[in-house]
């Protein structure tokens, strides 16, 4: 599948050449090292910006599912958490300082790292009988642990359903391919 990057300064998505690009058209000829980094963060932060815009617009408006790993000085840890907001989403990152969200044929994907590791998730959207299916579970506290269960409704359609971000704010095809 085609990864579709939404923001990245995990691996520095904004280059070198593009900030001392932006510095040229703005009049600064010979920028210094000091000038170019900090180009290079206002550009990210007017990057991160617009996206978390665009973030809130979707994760505002609905329950949502994130299943994956959590790194920890010790190892990798399956998890996942329900949420219905984005703040709800990024607490689970206070400690990171670096992200890369992408999406890939609809599929939203989030990695982060800290000093002790990298947390890599995947975000549905909880359709309604999902949520009752949760709402159920939670009351019933039945024989499915929440692991269990945060699986079961990832993985099946009726309970869940795809972001489509790429799709929804720049026109790209819900389904694409690396050629």
């Amino acid at each position: 599948m085609k990864e579709r990057i939404i923001f990245d300064n995990l691996e520095n998505d904004i280059s070198r050449e593009e900030a001392i690009e932006s510095l040229l058209v703005n009049g600064i000829v010979d920028p210094s090292e000091d000038e170019i980094w900090d180009e290079i963060n206002f550009l990210e932060e007017t990057n991160w910006d617009l996206e978390k815009e665009r973030m809130e617009e979707i994760f505002n408006n609905g329950d949502f599912l994130a299943i994956g790993t959590c790194g920890r000085w010790n190892g990798n840890f399956p998890g996942g958490f329900i949420f219905s907001n984005f703040n709800e989403l990024m607490k689970h990152f206070t400690d990171c300082d670096y992200f890369k969200i992408w999406d890939e044929s609809g599929h939203f994907y989030i990695t982060a790292a800290h000093h002790d590791g990298r947390h890599l998730l995947e975000v549905k959207q909880l359709t309604e009988r999902g949520k009752a299916r949760y709402d159920r579970w939670d009351l019933e506290w039945g024989n499915e642990t929440e692991r269990e269960i945060h699986e079961k409704l990832f993985h099946d359609s009726h309970y869940t359903k795809l972001i489509n971000f790429a799709h929804r704010f720049y026109g790209c095809p819900k389904r694409e391919t690396e050629r």
